[in-house]
């Protein structure tokens, strides 16, 4: 037989639980946000595309929150969750964004810095060749009979 206490402490134990996934889950969810802005650092996108990337992320986020508390709480909204969402969110903006985004924008940045090495070295490779087939095609013009203007 269960008593009162007992039973109190049990609910209040998954209210706390609720609570705590709920931070988690605020905190994870901006974390994906993090990497998307990452993302856009190495892959620069038109408004469009952005706003695009920021609809997909937002519902994603509903579904993701929806199915937290439908899991945790038979999909009863309670305010305490969604708080507890937005606290996550805030802390993890507060606390780990700013030195995500500085690791972000510097692997960008040296990624950026690479591709533009190979690009170089790709064009100092395909010049001669390109020099090669240009002047195979006025030898070509001029074995035809054709003068060149």
């Amino acid at each position: 037989v269960c008593s009162a206490d007992g039973l109190t402490q049990l609910l209040i134990r998954e209210e706390l639980m609720l609570f705590l996934h709920s931070l988690l889950c605020g905190g994870f969810l901006l974390a994906v946000y993090d990497g998307i802005r990452i993302f856009r650092l190495f892959v620069p996108h038109k408004t469009v595309a952005e706003g695009a990337e920021d609809l997909f992320y937002w519902v994603f986020d509903a579904l993701f929150i929806f199915h937290m508390l439908y899991r945790e709480n038979s999909g009863a909204v309670r305010g305490y969750a969604i708080v507890g969402v937005l606290l996550g969110m805030l802390a993890y903006h507060r606390a780990f964004s700013p030195p995500v985004m500085w690791l972000g924008m510097k692997l960008a940045h040296g990624f950026r810095k690479i591709m533009e090495i190979v690009k170089n070295t790709l064009k100092k490779i395909v010049k001669p060749f390109t020099i090669m087939v240009y002047n195979f095609k006025g030898e070509a013009g001029r074995r035809d009979g054709k003068e060149k203007d």
